[in-house]
């Protein structure tokens, strides 16, 4: 109906959920352009982002009754500090050396990524409470998962709440986002030892965190393309992901 550049453009704007003033005001500029009716194409706007979120609903359920506060973005994105293990310069807002893997414990994160994780430690919780029904399906359930490399549900239904989780809007957030979800998103072992016991946990997930990191990264490219230093650090993860 429209065309591809327009579809891409629609794509990129709503692939977090969200539409916000500056995202339309790009999209109706491009409609006109193309001579498309401007009251018809925020209609199907509206329809378009409407679908996105009601197939979200499960994540944003989980969100309601819940007071958000107004904070100021972060500004830390332009600082950088030292890993105290391989010594090397990161950003200020990682959580993770991107270098050699140490975790920054006295970072906090935001609520967006807290949220997240959040959510994924509920299934765990459930899934640790819940009663096996027998003896057998319980011995089912593990040699399918660890002899036979079939995925748990709980594993699944965290995937599915990882591929569903809305991109955050706010700068800080989502750079944060992206500085977690990236070394989630790195294989471990070769090719003979990926699907070993202690590595096959992490792997089973390497492929949602990866198109995670590209849904933030194609966002990020879209909404931060005059700001250069953001987009350099998008693109400094994309290339190490293998990302265009």
């Amino acid at each position: 109906m429209y065309s591809d550049k327009l579809n891409k453009l629609i794509e990129l704007a709503l692939v977090d959920g969200e539409l916000t003033s500056q995202e339309k005001s790009v999209l109706m500029r491009r409609a006109q352009e193309e001579g498309i009716d401007v009251d018809e194409f925020e209609m199907v706007l509206q329809a378009k982002l409407f679908q996105i979120k009601d197939s979200t609903k499960v994540v944003n359920e989980n969100k309601e009754g819940k007071a958000q506060a107004d904070t100021p973005n972060s500004n830390k994105h332009g600082d950088v500090k030292k890993c105290p293990s391989c010594g090397a310069n990161v950003k200020a807002f990682n959580v993770v050396c991107e270098h050699c893997g140490h975790e920054f414990s006295n970072v906090p994160a935001s609520s967006v990524v807290l949220e997240l994780f959040k959510l994924l430690q509920e299934v765990e919780r459930k899934n640790d409470a819940k009663p096996s029904s027998s003896v057998f399906g319980a011995m089912g359930q593990f040699y399918a998962t660890n002899l036979f490399g079939a995925v748990s549900k709980a594993d699944r239904e965290k995937q599915s709440i990882i591929g569903n989780f809305p991109i955050p809007a706010a700068k800080s957030d989502m750079l944060e986002f992206l500085a977690l979800a990236y070394p989630k998103a790195l294989p471990v072992g070769n090719l003979l030892t990926r699907q070993a016991p202690h590595n096959k946990p992490h792997n089973d997930f390497v492929p949602i965190w990866k198109s995670k990191c590209q849904q933030i990264i194609t966002k990020g490219r879209f909404l931060f393309k005059d700001d250069k230093q953001t987009l350099e650090i998008i693109n400094g993860y994309a290339e190490k992901l293998n990302i265009k």
